[in-house]
């Protein structure tokens, strides 16, 4: 219901929305039915295409309430937002070990940092990744293909994203 509501209120058709994010009618119209089980990298798109933070996705109709959403052994749980400017998520990432995020390119200036809490994750720019062990911290232009991976044990992190303010 919030897909389609979303939508609706950008006067979007369900043809608009699976042209502007690259994804099937079919997929759209399934996900909006309540059937789906959409990944993460799913409802960035959407989120993107929408022209809405990613968060409104992950909580639930009581603003309290916030989802775990989990994809390849990856979990995100956003913590805190704010609408800015600049506009700020906050999240905890839990990697099971070998759980792997390959992300899409955000928009022009959207930068991350992540600091980890617990393991090793490789994260970073998908053609420069860094290993960030617990207790560092690594900042990334995110308009670019990233990653997040953990190798042979679970690795733990808060991700902080900051948004363009032109946005």
């Amino acid at each position: 219901n919030r897909l389609k509501n979303l939508r609706n209120k950008r006067n979007l058709t369900l043809s608009g929305l699976a042209k502007r994010a690259g994804i099937s009618k079919a997929t759209l119209s399934v996900l909006e039915d309540g059937k789906g089980n959409p990944t993460i990298s799913t409802l960035w798109t959407l989120a993107d295409a929408l022209e809405i933070p990613f968060w409104k996705f992950v909580i639930g109709v009581d603003e309290n309430r916030k989802y775990l959403i989990s994809e390849r052994g990856v979990n995100v749980q956003l913590i805190e937002h704010s609408d800015g400017p600049p506009r700020i998520e906050a999240y905890h990432m839990t990697l099971e070990p070998h759980g792997c995020r390959e992300a899409e390119p955000h928009s022009s200036g959207v930068i991350e940092q992540i600091s980890v809490l617990k393991g090793r994750i490789l994260t970073g720019p998908t053609d420069a990744p860094k290993m960030v062990n617990a207790g560092e911290t690594y900042t990334f232009h995110a308009d670019c293909p990233h990653l997040y991976v953990a190798l042979s044990r679970p690795a733990s992190a808060l991700l902080i994203i900051t948004y363009n303010q032109k946005r």
